[in-house]
């Protein structure tokens, strides 16, 4: 549970970007009262976390932009525009089968179920049990390749990914 607004309790909620290949959480943020600005900021974290330092252009970064976007949530109609037209990737909206997407809807948070701990808290556990179960921690793996390219103005590899929201 985490600590709400007057120390009420929330059950969070999760919107996830899910790379298909190899499988990982790319980007999460835990939803708050705009579910809309939630959505489009675990968008713009997948997409900061494909960029990596150029390897032909000294100054230049590159970008893996996805190939496909799935959602099993609706996406607003301006996000929808901007991703069919300005990163000119097609959305198709339907259940997603993975295992990843299973586990995540499954009990991986069974030791918590009778905590109360603050969002941060929260948002560094499940940053923590994906790295640890599924090999990936998105906010892990960011802040090793902000310590990796420091020296460097606006890093980032290119890959494609497919690109998956679930709500958990």
């Amino acid at each position: 549970m985490l600590k709400g607004k007057n120390d009420n309790t929330v059950t969070p909620k999760i919107v996830c970007i899910l790379e298909t290949e190899p499988p990982k959480v790319l980007a999460y943020r835990i939803i708050g009262d705009n579910i809309s600005a939630s959505i489009r900021l675990v968008i713009y974290d997948a997409l900061v976390s494909t960029r990596r330092p150029a390897t032909l252009v000294p100054a230049g970064l590159e970008w893996g932009i996805p190939t496909q976007f799935y959602t099993e949530v609706g996406l607003d109609d301006e996000v929808g525009y901007l991703i069919r037209e300005h990163l000119q990737v097609q959305i198709q909206q339907d259940v997603i089968q993975s295992h990843l997407v299973n586990a995540l809807r499954g009990n991986w948070d069974v030791d918590l179920t009778n905590r109360v701990m603050g969002q941060d808290h929260f948002d560094r556990v499940f940053d923590n049990y994906l790295h640890r179960i599924h090999g990936y921690g998105p906010r892990r793996v960011q802040a090793d390749l902000t310590e990796k390219y420091k020296s460097l103005v606006g890093y980032s590899t290119v890959f494609r990914v497919t690109l998956v929201t679930a709500g958990i």
